[in-house]
């Protein structure tokens, strides 16, 4: 065992590179994840996050020598982890690119031809107003030039319609979480407008028959990836300027999909295949320096396979994940478990979910939701925190250590996640605070937000 040192907090760096190629919620700083797994480890050491999300803290063991386990709940959340960690062939990756772009890029880009005279253009973003289009946008390498549509098209586009699409596409509705605007009214591919909904559907029925399933998983990636750009959730950004007192705008630019599910009446619609190709290079870049750099990772299907892999990662649930792992065997826990209320995760990455097909277990989520009908209240998110708390701990080698980052403005929570910690033999070592590497939008300007962690790191100081 190492033995812990106290912590203290190196300056948080920005998610680049890997980190960068797919949004996930509460992403923590992976060079600070990376301090704190050296302070408390050694080599070979077995490294658990029960609450693992996009996989930093076993990407970060990985590439440290140890050996890592995780556990989550969110489909989404796995399957980005382990396409990160996953070593494809970039060679047949570029291939299998080409096969997608001279079967779809055509095909979609049909979807967005602006007729002028005797020219014909590929818009590549469309502004919405109230329902009706209102501005096109061809975005030139010089810069974008904007005009007016004319009837042409608006009658292209509004010859789009859900009932026309023969391909998969997720007509699934949403709790009713007006913390997050989810609507139990809308469904899923009312985020998108239809034209949009078209050409998702025909790029990803393409994506699933890739054979080869590591570079599949690698393109449902890059799909899940742009689908914030290409909803109707992408707002508008009016600049505007002051002429002989008047105010005048002066041209619109685009904004992104912020967290939650709100469509503003004033929106993008932002081209398909232009989104793709996009998502597509910034991951064959990172994807290139990473396997340039890391040794292959080899996974693992259970806990006893760990002493010839490097990994182990399971889309379960924490506690069910728990309950597989010996008593007595873990040699650092490190975790980023749902604080409360703050972020419901399967909800806000239902709209991911639902477009992969990836079947969802709302039911043991452990999360506090403003969604009334899942029943997920304080009293529900203590009994399943502790009770996965006890199983942490139970996994835990004697004299080893536990970090926990965590914030609430829940002073019970607070009260009973200390109290319990102490009666099931954690003694609090040391704490610290954690900045959060990027703010969100609701950080930044919502009243009370919080906008740090608290990093507490308990000593297990007797055997279960």
């Amino acid at each position: 065992m190492k033995s812990s040192k106290k912590t203290s907090i190196i300056e948080p760096k920005t998610y680049d590179t890997i980190y960068g190629i797919h949004k996930y919620w509460a992403k923590k700083p992976y060079n600070v994840i990376n301090q704190i797994i050296q302070n408390h480890t050694k080599k070979n050491d077995i490294v658990l996050d029960p609450f693992s999300g996009s996989g930093i803290a076993l990407i970060e063991s990985k590439n440290l020598g140890r050996k890592a386990v995780g556990f989550d709940i969110n489909p989404i959340a796995t399957s980005l982890a382990k396409t990160v960690m996953s070593s494809q062939d970039i060679s047949k990756v570029e291939e299998e690119f080409q096969k997608i772009e001279e079967e779809c890029k055509d095909k979609i880009n049909s979807f967005y031809l602006i007729k002028r005279k005797d020219k014909t253009e590929v818009g590549s973003h469309f502004i919405w107003v109230n329902g009706k289009l209102d501005e096109i946008k061809l975005q030139k390498w010089r810069g974008a030039k904007s005009f007016k549509p004319e009837r042409s098209d608006i009658k292209l586009a509004n010859s789009f319609t859900y009932s026309k699409i023969k391909k998969f596409y997720p007509k699934d509705k949403f709790f009713h979480n007006p913390r997050i605007n989810a609507d139990s009214k809308v469904r899923v591919c009312d985020l998108f407008t239809p034209r949009n909904t078209t050409a998702l559907a025909i790029l990803l029925d393409r994506i699933n028959k890739i054979r080869d399933k590591e570079i599949r998983e690698l393109f449902r990636l890059c799909f899940s990836s742009m689908l914030g750009q290409t909803s109707k959730m992408v707002f508008v950004i009016n600049n505007t300027m002051t002429k002989n007192g008047k105010v005048k705008l002066k041209y619109r630019k685009i904004g992104s999909w912020v967290i939650g599910y709100w469509v503003p009446k004033e929106h993008f619609e932002v081209n398909v295949w232009n989104s793709f190709v996009r998502r597509y290079k910034k991951i064959l870049a990172a994807k290139t320096i990473q396997i340039e750099n890391f040794k292959p990772v080899k996974f693992v299907k259970n806990f006893s396979e760990l002493k010839k892999g490097d990994v182990l990662l399971t889309n379960t649930p924490a506690l069910k994940g728990l309950k597989k792992i010996p008593k007595n065997s873990i040699d650092y826990i490190i975790t980023d478990p749902p604080h409360g209320d703050r972020i419901p995760y399967l909800e806000l990455s239902q709209m991911w979910n639902s477009w992969l097909g990836n079947k969802v277990d709302y039911k043991n989520e452990i999360i506090v939701s403003g969604a009334t009908e899942r029943k997920k209240d304080v009293a529900n998110y203590l009994k399943l925190f502790e009770a996965t708390m006890k199983e942490m701990t139970r996994v835990l080698k004697p004299n080893h250590y536990l970090t926990l980052m965590f914030n609430s403005h829940s002073e019970k929570t607070w009260r009973e996640i200390l109290e319990f910690s102490k009666n099931i033999g954690l003694k609090i070592d040391d704490v610290s605070t954690l900045d959060y590497s990027r703010k969100s939008v609701v950080q930044e300007h919502k009243e009370g937000g919080l906008r740090f962690d608290f990093v507490m790191t308990f000593k297990k100081v007797k055997s279960n």
